[in-house]
């Protein structure tokens, strides 16, 4: 049975699969047949939209204004439902602003994903200063500033 126990992966192809041939060991290419990997696959880069700063980051290249905190938060889970999505945190912002500074839209008026403090919210107040990009909002309900998702593909 080629799909039996091998410990071998098998690739299919719109009901064609590769794998190896039981008897020989060598590639085979069967006709029918399934494959499961059980989360056993990764990313090796980053989706469209996304560049790839740092080994397994990736980051939205345009950010989308004008939301809330929990706004910008809820719209990485939502636009980005298969991937992971998640509003970037103030070490991937900083860890992807150290390579450059440079991105799609400017990390300008970006929220951070970390809270300080009740109602205040970080965000990106210097965009070429990737040791202290960030300063704070006050006020974390009004629709003024963007939302910037990253994935983590490692």
């Amino acid at each position: 049975d080629q799909w039996g126990a091998t410990g071998k992966v098998h690739v299919v192809m719109d009901r064609l699969a590769v794998g190896p041939d039981s008897s020989t060991e060598n590639v085979k290419l069967y006709k029918g047949g399934d494959i499961t990997m059980s989360g056993l696959l990764r990313r090796s880069g980053c989706p469209t939209g996304f560049v790839m700063r740092g080994q397994g980051l990736c980051v939205e290249d345009d950010d989308t204004c004008y939301f809330s905190l929990s706004g910008a938060a809820n719209r990485c889970r939502t636009a980005f439902p298969s991937f992971g999505a998640h509003q970037c945190t103030n070490v991937e912002i900083r860890m992807a602003m150290s390579q450059t500074t440079t991105i799609g839209a400017t990390w300008y008026d970006d929220y951070i994903a970390e809270n300080e403090d009740d109602n205040d919210c970080p965000f990106v107040n210097d965009a070429n200063n990737a040791n202290d990009p960030d300063g704070e909002d006050q006020d974390c309900n009004p629709a003024n500033h963007c939302s910037r998702c990253c994935i983590d593909i490692e």
